[in-house]
C-alpha cells in the first residue's frame, strides 16, 4: 500500500527510462505514444506500475500531452492522471530551455491510496545541451498537491520540489546509453532528508520512429524515507507517427 500511495499522483517524467526530461518536441502535427512498465521495490514491499503517455505536437516548439499511470498489483487501478504542455522558449545551435506545466487530475481512487482526491499543479524548467554524441539535460520542478482526506493533509506536504540531471551518449545511430540522478523532497512532512536516486539505462532505436528501452533505478541513502524506492527496473516502448 505504501508504494501505491507514492505513485498515486505524480507529474510526468522524462522519456523512459529517464526521470529527467529534455527540451525536444514532436513538431506540428506529429504524435508520440509511450508505454512503460516498472517493478518497484521499497524495503520488503513490491509493486508493478506502468504508464501510457500520448503527446501531440501543436507547434514546432510546443507539445500537448496526457499521462495515464496505473498500478497492476492489488489494489490495482488507475492512478492520478495529468494533462500538460511543454514549450521550448529558447534555442540556439547547442542549448535550449523549455517550460513544462501540468494539471494533476484526481482520477485515482482515494480509498485505495491511488490518488489525492483533488487536482494539483506541477511546473518544470528544463535545460538541454546537445553536442553529438553527448546530450546533457537538467530539470528543476515544483508540484502543488491538494488532498481530499484530512489524514493526508496532516501527514503529507503540499509543495514538493525535484531536481535532476541526465547524460545520454549515442554509441551508434541505433544505440544510446544513459545515466540519470536526482533528488526529491519527501512527501512525508516529518522527513527532512531528500531521497536520492541513480538510474542507468539503454535505448535501442531500430528506426527513427521506434524506441525500445530498459533501465534500472536505485535509491541512494535515506533508507527510512517514506518516498525512497530501493530498486526499480523497467522496460519501455515509444512510437512516433
Amino acid at each position: 500500500m505504501a508504494i501505491v500511495a507514492l505513485c498515486a499522483s505524480q507529474a510526468a517524467y522524462g522519456a523512459h527510462p529517464l526521470v529527467t526530461d529534455d527540451t525536444d518536441t514532436q513538431n506540428t502535427g506529429n504524435q508520440q505514444v509511450e508505454l512503460n512498465l516498472d517493478r518497484l521495490r521499497q524495503s520488503s514491499a513490491r509493486s508493478t506500475v506502468g504508464a501510457l503517455t500520448y503527446t501531440y505536437g501543436s507547434h514546432p516548439d510546443t507539445d500537448l500531452f496526457i499521462n495515464l499511470p496505473a498500478t497492476f498489483q492489488a489494489p490495482a487501478g488507475i492512478n492520478d492522471a495529468s494533462l500538460g504542455a511543454k514549450w521550448r522558449f529558447f534555442e540556439n545551435s547547442t542549448d535550449s530551455v523549455a517550460l513544462k506545466a501540468e494539471l494533476l487530475l484526481p482520477s485515482g481512487a482515494v480509498d485505495k491510496g491511488q490518488g489525492n482526491g483533488r487536482p494539483g499543479l506541477a511546473l518544470t524548467i528544463i535545460a538541454s545541451h546537445v553536442a553529438a554524441p553527448w546530450a546533457l539535460h537538467a530539470n528543476a520542478a515544483i508540484a502543488m498537491n491538494r488532498y481530499a482526506l484530512a489524514a493526508d493533509r496532516d501527514a503529507k506536504r503540499v509543495r514538493l520540489w525535484h531536481v535532476s540531471a541526465a547524460a545520454v551518449y549515442a554509441v551508434t545511430n541505433e544505440w544510446k546509453v544513459a545515466l540519470d540522478s536526482g533528488l526529491d523532497q519527501d512527501i512525508d512532512r516529518l522527513e527532512k532528508r531528500p531521497p536520492v536516486y541513480l538510474m542507468a539505462g539503454i535505448i535501442y532505436s531500430p528506426t527513427p520512429a521506434i524506441d525500445f528501452d530498459a533501465g534500472i533505478r536505485f535509491g541512494i541513502g535515506c533508507r527510512s524515507c517514506p518516498s525512497q524506492i530501493s530498486r526499480q527496473p523497467g522496460l519501455g516502448l515509444t512510437a512516433r507517427f
